[in-house]
């Protein structure tokens, strides 16, 4: 009789095990932002005779599509499984979806009203994916008569967020920001604020307060405010050089769920140890 109650109870418990779900829910999640605003550019000396700034781009993939998109000033939205456009803020995990943008709302840096925008976001559930969005403002100047000099100055209102759920693999937020000169091929003058004053080449950075360059990973936030930042180059000789604005926010994230093989592994070293207590017991 004994015998007979126990094998009923392992076919009722095999019954249960395999009839539980293939996998077990898993989720990441993943942002990175950045607004710039007020965005000015003055000439010293001889230089001046900034040309139109050009282009921005973002790209948006995961397990279930690809979308991006290029143009002159505001890239389309690059939103797989949303609908987002021009959203540049966090959107939450509670759907699964990949989104990337890119907008240079005012090139008129000279006026001091230059503004940009670009996020990266990712939600996975049961997947992985990325997304990105970054923009890149390409100008020339020159320098004529006696040495002149370039300063800048704008406000920085980043935000990231990384977040791992049960059975999330990883999740990555990461930024970029900097500014470049270059003579030919030659880089005159490199600025990527790291929150550290002087660490510009070829120039100086008077007000650099927190990083626009970093990135983190699985359960971390970083959420700074606004900030405002400002730098110029050093003296810069007679001729025509190149002005390199770039800003990129982009994540990761991979969610992989439990395999039912693994929960049928640790009932049944449950119902071993079960059946040994029986047994040992009667």
């Amino acid at each position: 009789m004994k015998k007979i109650t126990v094998q009923m109870c392992g076919v009722a418990l095999l019954a249960v095990v395999f009839g539980l779900p293939g996998s077990v829910w898993a989720s990441s999640y993943a942002v990175s932002y950045n607004a710039i605003s007020g965005f000015t550019l003055a000439f010293g000396g001889g230089a001046g005779n900034l040309s139109p700034f050009t282009l921005s781009v973002d790209a948006s993939v995961t397990d279930y599509g690809l979308a991006g998109g290029l143009s002159m000033m505001d890239a389309p939205a690059a939103c797989v499984n949303c609908s987002y456009n021009n959203s540049f803020t966090s959107h939450g995990s509670a759907t699964e979806y990949a989104y990337g943008d890119a907008q240079i709302v005012s090139g008129q840096v000279l006026s001091g009203i230059g503004a940009a925008n670009s996020i990266g976001e990712i939600s996975a559930f049961n997947s992985t994916g990325l997304s990105g969005g970054s923009n890149t403002m390409l100008a020339s100047f020159s320098v004529t008569g006696s040495p002149g000099s370039v300063s800048f100055g704008f406000l920085s209102s980043p935000y990231m967020n990384a977040t791992l759920t049960s059975g999330g693999v990883s999740a990555n937020a990461n930024q970029l920001m900097s500014i470049s000169i270059y003579q030919g091929l030659s880089k005159i003058f490199e600025w990527k604020p790291d929150g550290i004053s002087g660490n510009a080449f070829g120039g100086n950075d008077s007000s650099d307060p927190f990083t626009l360059n970093s990135g983190l990973s699985m359960n971390g936030l970083f959420n700074p405010g606004s900030g405002s930042f400002a730098a110029s180059t050093n003296s810069l000789a007679t001729g025509t050089y190149t002005l390199k604005i770039t800003m990129a926010n982009y994540v990761d994230a991979t969610a992989v769920p439990l395999p039912a093989a693994a929960w049928l592994f640790g009932s049944g070293l449950l119902w071993l140890v079960g059946l040994t207590r029986f047994r040992k017991k009667n």
